[in-house]
């Protein structure tokens, strides 16, 4: 972490990963005292298609601290996810292709660097 130029926070949303959050607050801005440039940004992962309880994770994540800047962009719990990694490859490799997977994907990148 002391090298990095980019660190990816992913919290599921449920109130155990959440409640870490004030933590990685403070190690973000230890880790700043040694990296300064580093960018740290936080993301919804695992989130589930229906319900609110993600649109509360956001929100909490949304007003955090200065030191994470949270990314408007979830993961959600698909199973080609974890049939793509088994095999070695993305979602935007692995076939059959998963179009939603693969728009999670697409939209994390273009967050990140565009």
């Amino acid at each position: 972490m002391t090298i990095t130029d980019v660190m990816l926070m992913p919290f599921i949303p449920s109130m155990y990963d959440l409640a870490t959050y004030s933590k990685m607050e403070d190690l973000t801005a230890l880790l700043r005292q040694v990296n300064p440039d580093m960018k740290v940004f936080s993301l919804l992962n695992r989130t589930e298609p229906r319900g609110n309880r993600s649109d509360s994770a956001a929100d909490i994540l949304q007003e955090g601290g200065q030191e994470i800047q949270y990314l408007n962009c979830r993961i959600s719990s698909r199973m080609t996810y974890a049939d793509a990694a088994i095999s070695g490859l993305s979602v935007v490799e692995y076939t059959p292709r998963n179009s939603k997977a693969i728009g999670e994907i697409e939209n994390l990148y273009s967050s990140l660097y565009n």
